[in-house]
C-alpha cells in the first residue's frame, strides 16, 4: 500500500510501484461558517494562480502515475493548468506564518491548513496570493492516531476462483445480465475501480474477500478522516458496498466485478455531518485521479449538516453549486467514470436525489426490488434544471451484500445498488475500450428498460448487458486469439478451426442467443487444430444468428454465427 501525497513544507516525490507520481491533494469551493474558534481550526484557502509550481504538464509523469496519463489520452483528454499541482511558494508562506498544510487541491487551486492563532489566520487572509478567504470547516480538533499492524489474512482453503455458483445473489445480478458478461469473459479485469466510503472494516480478514488479497487486486488504501493508511477499522458499510462488486464467495455472493483491481478511500466521517467531508471527498477523488483508477464508486450524499447553515436546498440541485458535485464533475474530466448513489430520501421530506447524484457527468444510480420495481425509499428527480435523475436503478431493496462480521446478508439502499452498476460498468468498459466515460455513460442510458420513456423515479431503467449484445459485432468483440468455423452458416455440425496454443489444453465452448442466453456449453481438451460439434450435440439449437465463444489457456475469442 502507498500513503497518498501531503504538502507540508515542500512539495516530496512519492513512488508507487509502478510510476512515479506525487499526489497534490485538494481544497474546495464551498461557503463555510464566518466564525472561527481557536482550538486547532481546520480552514480552506484558495490561491490566485499557480505561479511557484514545482511542476509543468510537459513533466505530467512527476506528479500522475503513467496509467492516469494513458487514461487521458486513450479519450483525447488534454492536460492543462487544473492538473498541475498547487504553488510550493505559497505553501511555504503559509507554513512560515504558522499554518501546518494538511491537503493541497490541484483541481480547485487551494490548500486545507489547521491554524491555532487567529493572528495566523489573519496573516494568511492578508497574503496577496490568496484569492478567497474567510472559509471554514469549523473547530475540529485533530486527533493523534498510533499506526495499526498490518493484517494479514489466511489463505489455507481458499478458493482463487470461483465456480460462480450465484447463490441468492443471482437476483440483483441477472436482472443487469451479469453472469451472461461474466461468461462471455467480461469480469472486470483490467479495470481499476476507487471505492470511496466511510470505511471497510474488517475487509482485510473476512472470506468474502479471500481473493481479492490472494490475487493482489487491493492496490491501495488510505483514510482520508484520519490520515492513515489503514481503512480496515473504521465503518462496515464500505464493506458492504465493495461486496456487491468484488465479493467472491461461491454459492452465496458473487460480484459485479469480482476480478477488478480496487482502491479503498475512507472520506466520510460518520460521526458526524459536516462541509468537511466533502473536502475529503474530493481530495480522495483527486487521489484516485492521480493513481489511474478508471472507475469511482461513491455511496455517500450530502443534504443536510450539523450546522444549518450549511445545508443545501432543492434549488441547489442543479448539478453546478454542491462543491462534491463540482469536486465529482471536474473527476469526470479526467476520464474516470462517476457512480454514485442517488439517495435514500424517497420516503423523507427532502425526497429528492443528493449531491453529488445531480451531476451532469455523474450516473446517478436508484433503487428497484427483486422484481424491478422502484423501491419507495429510493430518492427521486429531476435535478433542480429539469434532467432526468436517477439515471438508471438495479437492485438496492433487500441486496445480498457481505458484512463486517463476515456474514452474507442482505441490505436496503441505493448505496449497494449504485457499485453493482459500477461493476456493470466495468464490464461494459472491458467489452468496449474505445469509449469515453460520456460514451460509456450514454451506452449505460441506451440499454436500460426504459430508454425511450425516462421517468424521475427509475430513470432510464434497468440496464441489461444482453441488450449490448445484440448491437456487438464480431469485430467489437475483444478477441485473445481467432478462430474459424465451417461452414457458415452451418445446418448440422459445425467444425472449429482453433489456433496452435490450444492444442493439448482444455476449453470450454459456449453458443449465446443474441440477448446474451447459453444454448450450448461444452468442456473439451483439444487433441489437433480442429474441433467438430457433432449435429446430435446442436440438435435442439434454433435457427438463427447466434455468438460461439471459445475459452481456453490463452484467453477467450467470439464469434457470430448463423443456423439455416
Amino acid at each position: 500500500m502507498h500513503q497518498p501525497f501531503f504538502l507540508l513544507t515542500t512539495l516530496k516525490k512519492i513512488f508507487f510501484t509502478d510510476k512515479r507520481a506525487v499526489l497534490c491533494c485538494l481544497l474546495f469551493l464551498l461557503t463555510f461558517s464566518s466564525n472561527l474558534s481557536f482550538a486547532q481550526s481546520k480552514a480552506v484557502f484558495f490561491f490566485n494562480d499557480k505561479v511557484g509550481s514545482a511542476f509543468t504538464i510537459s513533466d505530467a509523469e512527476e506528479f500522475l502515475t503513467e496509467r492516469a496519463i494513458l487514461r487521458r489520452e486513450k479519450q483525447g483528454i488534454s492536460l492543462n493548468e487544473r492538473d498541475l499541482p498547487v504553488s510550493s511558494v505559497y505553501l511555504d508562506s503559509m507554513v512560515e506564518a504558522g499554518a501546518t498544510v494538511l491537503y493541497t487541491t490541484k483541481w480547485l487551486n487551494g490548500v486545507l491548513v489547521e491554524v491555532d492563532d487567529e493572528a495566523v489566520f489573519e496573516t494568511i487572509q492578508n497574503f496577496t496570493f490568496i484569492k478567497e478567504s474567510n472559509i471554514n470547516l469549523g473547530t475540529l480538533s485533530i486527533s493523534s492516531f498510533s499506526s495499526t499492524e498490518e493484517k494479514h489474512i489466511s489463505t489455507a482453503n481458499k478458493k482463487l476462483e470461483t465456480d460462480l455458483d450465484y447463490g441468492n445473489s443471482y437476483n440483483q445480478l441477472e436482472m443487469l445480465g451479469v453472469p451472461t458478461m461474466h461468461a462471455m469473459g467480461y469480469k472486470g479485469e483490467g479495470m481499476l475501480i476507487a471505492v470511496l466510503d466511510g470505511g471497510f472494516n474488517n475487509a482485510d480478514e473476512i472470506t468474502v474477500f479471500d481473493s481479492l488479497f490472494i490475487n493482489d487486486q487491493i492496490l491501495n488504501t488510505y483514510d482520508f478522516v484520519e490520515r492513515e493508511e489503514n481503512v480496515y477499522d473504521d465503518h462496515n458499510h464500505g464493506t458492504q458496498v465493495l461486496s456487491t462488486m468484488a465479493g467472491n464467495t461461491p454459492g452465496s455472493l458473487i460480484g459485479s466485478a469480482y476480478k477488478a483491481d480496487y482502491v479503498l478511500l475512507r472520506s466520510e466521517d460518520v460521526s458526524n455531518e459536516s462541509r468537511l467531508e466533502e473536502f475529503y471527498w474530493l481530495v480522495a477523488a483527486e487521489y484516485a485521479d492521480s493513481i489511474g483508477a478508471d472507475i469511482i464508486n461513491s455511496s455517500v450524499g450530502y443534504n443536510i449538516f450539523d450546522d444549518e447553515l450549511d445545508n443545501y436546498t432543492q434549488d441547489d440541485l442543479d448539478g453546478e453549486t454542491a462543491f462534491i458535485t463540482i469536486a465529482a464533475d471536474f473527476a469526470a474530466s479526467t476520464g474516470m467514470f462517476i457512480v454514485s448513489s442517488a439517495g435514500n430520501e424517497g420516503n423523507d421530506p427532502w425526497g429528492s436525489i443528493t449531491p453529488p447524484a445531480d451531476g451532469d457527468s455523474v450516473l446517478a444510480v436508484g433503487a428497484v426490488n427483486s422484481v424491478q420495481s422502484y423501491a419507495a425509499f429510493s430518492s427521486v428527480g429531476p435535478s433542480a434544471d429539469g434532467r432526468i435523475k436517477p439515471d438508471v436503478t438495479a437492485q438496492g431493496s433487500s441486496t445480498v451484500v457481505g458484512s463486517g462480521s463476515g456474514n452474507i446478508t442482505s441490505s436496503n439502499g441505493t448505496s449497494f445498488s449504485a457499485p453493482i452498476i459500477a461493476g456493470l460498468a466495468a464490464g461494459i468498459w472491458q467489452a468496449r475500450p474505445e469509449l469515453t466515460n460520456m460514451q460509456l455513460l450514454d451506452t449505460i442510458k441506451s440499454i436500460s428498460s426504459q430508454y425511450e420513456n425516462p421517468d424521475n423515479e427509475l430513470g432510464y431503467g434497468v440496464p441489461d448487458f444482453r441488450r449490448l449484445s445484440t448491437v456487438l459485432s464480431a469485430s467489437d468483440q475483444i478477441n485473445s486469439f481467432e478462430f474459424q468455423m465451417y461452414p457458415i452458416p452451418f445446418a448440422t455440425s459445425l467444425q472449429i478451426a482453433l489456433p496452435t496454443e490450444l492444442i493439448g489444453n482444455d476449453v470450454e465452448v459456449r453458443i449465446y442467443d443474441l440477448m446474451g442466453k447459453i444454448l450450448f456449453k461444452k468442456n473439451t481438451t483439444v487433441t489437433d487444430n480442429y474441433l467438430i460439434l457433432k449435429e446430435s450435440e446442436l440438435i435442439n439449437i434454433s435457427k438463427g444468428m447466434m455468438i460461439l465463444g471459445v475459452s481456453g489457456n490463452v484467453g477467450s475469442a467470439y464469434r457470430k454465427v448463423i443456423k439455416n
